[in-house]
Parts: C-alpha cells; sequence; structure tokens
C-alpha cells in the first residue's frame, strides 16, 4: 500500500536511513513533480529538457514523417515514446536525490505529496 510521508512522523535523517536500508521503496508523482523543474529541481533542469526535447521532437518528426514517407513515422513515435519515457524516470530520479540531498527539499516533496512510500517486503 502506498503512503504519503509526513515530515513530522518521519525526519530527514530518519527518511535517508529507511531508504538506504531498503525498508522503504519511493514512489513519485510524476505529474505534480514535471512543474517543479524551474524551482525546486531547477539543478536537474538540462537534463529534464533534453529528454522532453527528444520526446516531443520524435512525435513531430513522426508526424510529419505520415505525409511523405508513412514508415518513417513508427520510428519518429518510437523516439518520442522513449523520450517520454526517459523523461519520466529523470523525474523520478531527481525528487529521490533532492529529497535525499536536502531536509528543506524533503519537507516540500512531502507536504505536496510529491512523494511517497511503500513498505518493502
Amino acid at each position: 500500500m502506498i503512503k504519503f510521508l509526513d515530515p513530522l512522523d518521519v525526519p530527514h535523517e530518519e527518511f535517508k536511513e529507511k531508504y538506504r536500508d531498503g525498508v522503504i521503496k519511493l514512489r513519485v508523482n510524476t505529474n505534480e513533480a514535471g512543474y517543479l523543474f524551474n524551482s525546486v529541481l531547477s539543478e536537474y533542469v538540462g537534463g529534464q529538457a533534453n529528454y522532453r526535447g527528444l520526446g516531443f521532437g520524435g512525435f513531430i518528426f513522426g508526424f510529419i514523417a505520415i505525409f511523405f514517407v508513412g514508415w518513417w513515422s513508427l520510428l519518429g513515435f518510437a523516439i518520442g515514446v522513449a523520450g517520454l519515457n526517459l523523461s519520466r524516470r529523470h523525474t523520478v530520479k531527481s525528487v529521490i536525490s533532492a529529497a535525499l540531498g536536502d531536509a528543506e527539499t524533503y519537507e516540500f516533496l512531502s507536504n505536496n505529496r510529491i512523494l511517497a512510500y511503500q513498505e518493502a517486503k
């Protein structure tokens, strides 16, 4: 069962210990976290821009290729899907790295229900 972290119940140091010991498995609300790259996650914005550019560029290429050479559009759509999947994985990695690195960021992500956890089995 997925639960949201509460910084009052699980302080930052305890959170880091539980994560490193494998007691909890983190989950990230990627839809909400995607808006934080201009503020809280600004140090990770370069990689995110690359992956999003690859994803959306692939979709645009695929859409245009439909009109000229039909089967090339599949390549463009495949690049687009791969780029968006890379973007989502980068978002998860960035949120977890930011939460582990800074107590204030951890509290922000927890309070805004962006960072959740599941107990490891």
